[in-house]
């Protein structure tokens, strides 16, 4: 970060200093594959379990040259998966619980926080596949509550403590219909209609 003007050195800059640190991932998970003599509705559903645990370095630097520690998360997914109109459509549903720890958040002047830990609990709808009539649909509603929470690791309490946390909006969904049109023999042409929301959210901690 050194200063220079036309090519000629002014300052020397505040130095920049990296750790490298080794750290494991672990994931985990079963699932329930229909089998051919089951019933038809035990057929039309695949319920599953996962574990993951993971880390995200860190960009960011203090001004005094300090490095931040990485964005450690740990989740637990539960969902299963339906098949209806003859397999023709695809149901998705999940219902997830995400922690992190070392978010980071900006305070101003250049300078960081990392969050102790931020829990989200998370559940979602995802719909796809063919109506018939050349339609198809592809569709999906999300919630999630991320709150950043009320003690840090080390047992004090947490800036912030009960808040949500910034750029996470609690409602989100889309919606997409698609037809298809046959021109000629061989040729088609698509069209499709829809909409994403997002329900209101902060750009910083309130």
């Amino acid at each position: 970060n050194d200063t220079y003007d036309n090519g000629n050195f002014i300052i020397r800059g505040i130095e920049s200093r990296f750790i490298n640190k080794i750290r494991s991932n672990y994931r985990a998970g079963v699932a329930l594959l229909p089998q051919e003599g089951w019933s038809r509705f035990l057929r039309g559903i695949q319920p599953y379990f996962s574990y993951n645990s993971s880390f995200n370095p860190v960009n960011q630097v203090q001004p005094d040259g300090t490095p931040l520690e990485p964005v450690i998360n740990e989740s637990f997914d539960v969902g299963n998966k339906w098949q209806v109109l003859n397999n023709r459509l695809n149901m998705l549903t999940a219902v997830r619980r995400i922690q992190d720890r070392n978010r980071v958040v900006s305070i101003g002047g250049g300078f960081f926080e990392q969050i102790g830990t931020t829990t989200t609990y998370n559940g979602d709808i995802d719909i796809q596949g063919q109506l018939g009539g050349g339609f198809s649909v592809l569709a999906n509603y999300g919630y999630a509550d991320s709150r950043i929470d009320q003690f840090r690791a080390d047992g004090l309490s947490q800036t912030g403590a009960g808040r949500r946390f910034p750029h996470a909006p609690k409602h989100t969904s889309r919606l997409w219909i698609t037809r298809s049109f046959r021109i000629g023999k061989t040729a088609r042409i698509t069209a499709s209609l829809g909409n994403l929301y997002a329900y209101r959210y902060f750009t910083n901690t309130p």
